[in-house]
């Protein structure tokens, strides 16, 4: 069964490694803006890690991408570290690439800015590959040190982790390491109905509560940029 003791926090930030982890942050009411990481695929744990503490170095290169494929109306590319842009590009020509990039420098901007503000932060990690302990301490060792003045927390969801529902590893005030059942030739959205229940002990503080609260009365959902 799930713990019933809420735990809030003033942010919560989708941190890799697939669309799923924003998707459903969204669907549970727990993220109301665009961050860099949201609509990315392979973005693996250290990579997203590597990209917060050192300033999106590297991340976003126009000479660097290579063409995957093409799906329906959106071209994907990937990058040398294997991090792949599937829903930014029209077309193989990369005629977009300044709009894209100025995109992202928005959001890598708001996600400093809403850390920075904030006293405590969930980062949310849904990946297929089962992590070495190790990896979960020293992520959040590092988080730490980056910000010694606010909580910090590791939300890891593994996805093919169980064959029916979910099953908690390990919850402890670092990390919360998670097994979920998944099905790859399901829906890429997971099984929303187990992950509500994996979001269930969290959500947002008071403080962030009321300046989302005060922010939509004022001027509205803001549009997803």
């Amino acid at each position: 069964m799930r713990k019933n003791n809420l735990q809030s926090f003033d942010l919560f930030v989708p941190f890799g490694e697939q669309c799923i982890t924003s998707w459903n942050l969204r669907q549970n009411n727990l993220q109301t803006e665009s961050l860099p990481f949201d609509w990315l695929a392979h973005v693996k744990l250290n990579l997203a890690l590597d990209f917060l503490l050192n300033n999106f170095e590297g991340f976003l290169i126009r000479n660097q991408l290579a063409f995957v494929k093409r799906e329906k109306h959106e071209a994907h590319f990937k990058m040398p570290n294997g991090i792949v842009f599937k829903h930014d590009f029209r077309s193989e020509k990369l005629e977009d690439f300044p709009k894209v990039e100025r995109k992202y420098q928005r959001r890598i901007k708001r996600l400093y800015q809403k850390i920075k503000h904030a006293r405590s932060v969930l980062f949310v990690h849904f990946d297929y590959d089962y992590p070495q302990k190790e990896c979960l301490v020293e992520t959040c060792k590092r988080l730490r040190s980056c910000y010694p003045d606010k909580k910090i927390k590791l939300l890891y969801v593994v996805m093919c982790g169980v064959e029916n529902g979910y099953k908690i590893v390990e919850d402890n005030p670092d990390y919360e390491l998670v097994l979920l059942e998944h099905d790859d030739e399901g829906s890429w959205m997971g099984r929303m109905d187990l992950i509500k229940e994996i979001f269930a002990p969290y959500d947002f503080s008071l403080k962030s509560k009321l300046i989302n609260f005060l922010f939509t009365c004022l001027y509205g959902r803001k549009k997803d940029k």
